[in-house]
């Protein structure tokens, strides 16, 4: 459904997402099958499930959601609770999970967490943008995600020489901080987007590049990786809550409870600004 804000039309969540890992069939272990095969058609067994299959027959299967924090390095060939909304998405023989968009089109892939997320979460994965004629090139991590028309997302264009911070929109990007850079390509960089209740910050190498507060919270919708229009591979996939170094201290002035995640029962920041359960 739409609501109105200062800056423009955004989206309540949609549910109804299905759970989708990945799963490695190899031919020769299915008697009666030639060994030569290197794609297994399973349509007809499994037709309610979106399957995706690449030249390494890997078919995504169901998996089970996560808790935070959740972490996955794809080395046992696997991407567990990770759900492709848009694209085709492997897990290449470099062991990384590889975003192959249709033509002009998006690539996402989210992960499915068991419980919502607290007002602060952090977003981490390494990203290496591929050189494929025809595409561009850029790597993003993915979050605020209501549906496959409106996300938010943080991350590098590498032709245009910037990072940005932004949303997807009515079909288009809606830029909302940049900052120029160089950015190579088939170069490995360590992305990390720290959402804080309205206000998304990005960071390479540990290192603060630009941040941007939106009108609302960036921590409602899924969150997970993707690409516009670009072929690149993802490593190191991290979601979690970040720590509180000592001595902590909140006293709940500005609405948010940071470092603190509910474990049992509803927390709120009631009137007083008091943490109440």
């Amino acid at each position: 459904m739409l609501s109105s804000g200062p800056d423009g039309v955004e989206f309540e969540s949609v549910a109804g997402l299905s759970p989708f890992g990945t799963q490695v069939v190899q031919p020769a272990a299915i008697a009666g099958l030639d060994n030569n095969l290197n794609v297994v058609d399973l349509s007809d067994l499994v037709a309610d499930l979106p399957l995706t299959v690449d030249s390494t027959t890997e078919i995504l299967a169901s998996q089970p959601p996560a808790a935070l924090p959740y972490f996955e390095d794809f080395d046992d060939n696997s991407a567990d609770s990770l759900e492709p909304q848009l694209g085709q998405w492997v897990i290449n023989s470099s062991l990384r999970y590889k975003a192959a968009p249709v033509s002009g089109e998006n690539a996402v892939s989210l992960v499915r967490l068991i419980d919502p997320l607290p007002s602060s979460v952090e977003l981490k994965a390494t990203i290496r943008a591929k050189d494929v004629n025809g595409f561009n090139k850029n790597g993003l991590l993915i979050y605020d995600f209501q549906n496959a028309g409106n996300f938010k997302f943080a991350g590098f264009f590498a032709a245009a020489g910037e990072w940005r911070i932004g949303r997807w929109i009515n079909g288009g990007l809606d830029i909302k901080a940049q900052a120029a850079d160089t950015i190579n390509l088939e170069t490995d960089y360590d992305v990390e987007v720290q959402l804080r209740d309205r206000k998304a910050t990005l960071l390479v190498g540990g290192v603060e590049k630009l941040s941007h507060e939106f009108w609302a919270s960036v921590v409602d919708g899924d969150m997970g990786v993707g690409t516009r229009n670009a072929v690149a591979a993802f490593d190191d996939l991290v979601v979690r809550v970040p720590g509180a170094a000592l001595p902590y201290f909140e006293d709940f002035e500005d609405g948010i409870a940071d470092a603190l995640s509910s474990v049992s029962g509803t927390w709120v920041i009631n009137g007083a600004n008091r943490y109440k359960a």
